[in-house]
């Protein structure tokens, strides 16, 4: 593991995001002890599936239900692979203004260790700390982290499936949205290896969609004193498979997108050795601290109503609060009508 020493911060708004908890969550999907493999052809998919779904729900606030499909995995020369019935998992931040467009937060849950040679969908192993085990702990954390407030506008995460054969829980996601508007898809995948412990996150836009990789560059060093975002057009040449993950669908609907990560990958990418050696819980942590800000930003916090303060030494209820000199004119009444015994002394 490559240290990454950053120092990372809360600002106004979003609690601070707890680097333990992502770590932690990275573990429990990759170390074998829910599934060996999240792989939508291994049974070991549906488990990590039910123990996301599962960690969703125990936050309060969010509305979680499993988006089911059926996966049609196509290969060059080989008979199609349907695997029926598998599912994103997907959780609502629900929003006070439904009229207001919702900000996605996306990863995806499935694995594969197809970079092996006779690799086995069906029974080997397949760990994916860092793809994507890595963007799904960021999402349950920011999830933990904004559902303490409330929004204007709906947050919605979503954990999806089969991005490894080809996008299709995206795919059927973003062609299910019935024209709901969205201002903004921050997916995330994968966000744990840290290269040269350089702490760089590659923003890749859509050239009609420009302006939120350059908040996020701007916004990143409020936040950590070594996260540098890379704006990046998805065009260079450099990112020849640019639309190799779940934000693309949502181009192709016309949606505001982001793909966020760290690139290089790992050598241990898409093998049964990207386990939880391979993944900086620092790094992840401060990506997923500017994606939090940020959804805050575009969802627009409300404020809550302070409530009002009995001052327990007057014993009656009286409450505090206010300009003094916005108390005189009361006193001054009270003080008239007591004296005129129309009021009776303030008692416990």
């Amino acid at each position: 593991m490559i240290p990454f020493f950053a120092t990372t911060v809360a600002l106004a708004g979003v609690p601070e995001l707890s680097e333990a908890r992502i770590e932690a969550d990275i573990l429990s999907l990759s170390d074998g002890s829910i599934a060996e493999s999240r792989n939508i052809q291994h049974p070991g998919n549906a488990a990590a599936q039910q123990w996301i779904a599962d960690a969703f729900r125990a936050i309060d606030g969010l509305e979680v239900h499993e988006d089911v499909f059926d996966a049609v995995i196509r290969e060059p020369d080989e008979p199609d692979i349907v695997v029926p019935g598998i599912a994103n998992v997907v959780a609502d931040l629900p929003g006070a203004d439904p009229s207001q467009p919702w900000i996605l937060i996306t990863a995806h849950l499935d694995s594969t260790g197809s970079s092996e040679d006779g690799y086995d969908p069906t029974t080997d192993p397949a760990p994916g700390a860092d793809d994507d085990a890595s963007g799904v702990a960021a999402a349950l954390e920011i999830a933990r982290v904004l559902s303490t407030n409330e929004y204007e506008a709906t947050i919605r995460f979503i954990a999806f499936n089969a991005e490894e054969e080809g996008l299709l829980g995206a795919f059927w996601h973003a062609g299910n949205l019935d024209g709901q508007p969205i201002r903004l898809v921050m997916n995330m995948d994968p966000v744990g290896f840290n290269p040269f412990g350089a702490g760089v996150l590659w923003a890749t836009y859509d050239a009609r969609f420009p302006d939120d990789a350059f908040a996020l560059e701007t916004l990143a060093p409020e936040l950590s004193d070594l996260l540098t975002v890379l704006p990046t057009d998805s065009a260079m040449p450099i990112l020849d498979g640019a639309r190799r993950s779940d934000h693309a669908p949502f181009w192709d609907e016309g949606y505001a997108a982001l793909h966020l990560a760290s690139f290089p990958q790992p050598g241990e990418y898409h093998t049964a050795e990207d386990t939880i050696d391979v993944v900086d819980p620092e790094f992840t942590v401060a990506v997923a601290t500017l994606v939090a800000h940020h959804a805050a930003e575009l969802a627009v916090e409300i404020e809550p109503e302070p409530e009002p303060m009995v001052d327990e030494k007057k014993g009656c209820g009286c409450v505090s609060g206010g300009s003094p000199l916005s108390w005189w004119p009361l006193l001054a009444i009270a003080a008239l009508l007591r004296r005129k015994n129309f009021i009776g002394p303030c008692h416990d």
